[in-house]
Formats: structure tokens, sequence, C-alpha cells
């Protein structure tokens, strides 16, 4: 039976259109399973959406993986950046619309207060990928002055 996951609203501090993460299906130790389907936005153009928006959902993805994983500790939502990105490849100028996409990150390195995921996106009725990319994040507040 599927776990039911509070919506990405209440653990990410984006508001539409902004916020790209439509819902979380799965969540795990080191790892998220997260769901977007782009229906209207500031980014679409006819059917598609440019495909670097792969690298903002990547992004919403760990801060999604993060925020669940701190939620259950009373913790509330952590500010976090993205702060690099060590891969980025892009198999297809755009992104389609009105389609189911699947996007996974998994944490690959963590040295508090960064972390490193390797993220994959994919369109649900197809096994081949849109986007993969290797992200470094920030958790938490980053030191002033940076």
């Amino acid at each position: 039976m599927p776990e039911n996951y509070p919506p990405p609203e209440q653990l990410l501090p984006y508001r539409p259109p902004m916020l790209m993460i439509c819902r979380m299906m799965e969540h795990g130790d080191d790892y998220v399973l997260a769901e977007q389907v782009f229906g209207d936005g500031p980014f679409i153009t006819g059917d598609s959406v440019p495909a670097l928006v792969a690298l903002e959902l990547f992004a919403q993805a760990a801060a999604l993986h993060v925020s669940h994983a701190r939620s259950g500790h009373g913790e509330g939502t952590p500010k976090g950046a993205l702060i690099g990105v060590r891969q980025l490849e892009l198999f297809a100028p755009c992104l389609p619309t009105k389609q189911r996409l699947r996007i996974e990150a998994r944490q690959v390195a963590a040295i508090p207060p960064a972390a490193q995921y390797q993220c994959m996106l994919w369109q649900e009725s197809k096994s081949k990928p849109l986007a993969l990319g290797l992200i470094s994040v920030a958790i938490g507040d980053l030191p002033k002055g940076t």
C-alpha cells in the first residue's frame, strides 16, 4: 500500500508557479521519487518547456528529500541552496507538457551542511532519461558573507 506523503507545499518554501514538484511518490533514507506535470506556467512555450528547467526540478527534489526527512523531527522547512552542478546532461532541447515526468534525487554524499545528489528525469511512459545530473546543495543556514 503506497504511503501518503504531505503535499510539496508543506515541505518546500515555494508556491506556484515556481513550485515545480506536483507530488512526492516515494521517500527513502537516501532518495526521493517525485512527479511533475507541466500544465501551464511561465516557462511553457507551446507544448514544451526548456530542458534546462530539469535543473530546477533536481534542486526541488533534493530539497523535498531533506525537508521530508527532517519533518519528523520537528525541524520545519530547512533553508538550502543549490551550490554546484557537477554534471548536467540534457537529452532533448525541451521537456513535454501534460505528461507525467518522474524525478529521482539520490543522495550520494553528505558532509553537513552540504550534500550531493545524483538525479534523473524521465517521462513516465518511457524508459530513456530526459536529463541526468549531479548537483551539490547546501542545507541549513549558509555562513555569513556567502
